[in-house]
């Protein structure tokens, strides 16, 4: 069986369960088609990987992992987040976030403007960005992804599974969004650490850093 994602990618899985059909032992045919839905599942999420990091690439003119982690509450894995900053410019960057359950755009956004608001963004601004959120940010599924890059030219763009669902431009949204994971106030400073690992926090935040 073959799944095709485009631009002539193809992810091979396995067939092993047309043999035991002949056999007649159901146990043995359930057991297969397990084997084979988890290989479908790996190849499709193996392919939406390389779909997305070829989007982020792309944006950034060549990308690079600086660091990455999850972010957890209450012992539950919320997302898996990753930095890629750009190998020709010093001020492109993305934030990847690849979802560990399911969520509503409007929870992500309503979210999001609540961590804006802590770091310092009124709450007024941090209304009217929410809504512009919620108007463009889809609901996720456990294996999906929110990615959202940032360049002087047009903003934040933002991407769900390597598609562009929407972009906003200006620095001050750019600051407030990004600051979610990166002002040095955030409600996650381990994630934050992660992703910045040994280098340094994105320059739209003017932090001194001796990298």
């Amino acid at each position: 069986i073959y799944i095709s994602g485009g631009n002539n990618n193809t992810v091979k899985v396995k067939r092993s369960y047309l043999s035991t059909i002949r056999t007649g032992s159901i146990s043995t045919i359930n057991s297969d088609k397990n084997v084979i839905y988890e290989s479908v599942q790996t190849g499709i999420y193996a392919l939406a990987t390389h779909v997305i990091y070829a989007q982020i690439d792309a944006g950034l003119n060549s990308a690079k992992l600086q660091g990455s982690g999850r972010l957890t509450w209450w012992g539950l894995n919320i997302y898996d987040a990753s930095f890629y900053r750009s190998k020709n410019s010093s001020t492109d960057f993305a934030l990847d976030l690849k979802y560990q359950r399911s969520f509503s755009g409007s929870s992500i956004a309503n979210r999001s403007a609540d961590e804006m608001k802590k770091n310092g963004v009124s709450e007024a601004q941090a209304i009217l960005w929410g809504k512009e959120l919620a108007s463009l940010l889809p609901n996720v599924e456990p294996g999906q992804t929110l990615t959202a890059i940032y360049s002087p030219r047009q903003g934040t763009v933002f991407y769900h599974d390597g598609k562009q669902i929407g972009k906003i431009p200006g620095l001050d949204f750019s600051k407030a969004f990004f600051g979610i994971w990166f002002d040095p106030n955030t409600s996650a400073p381990k994630l934050r650490a992660d992703l910045i690992g040994r280098g340094c926090p994105p320059p739209i935040f003017n932090e001194a850093c001796n990298q």
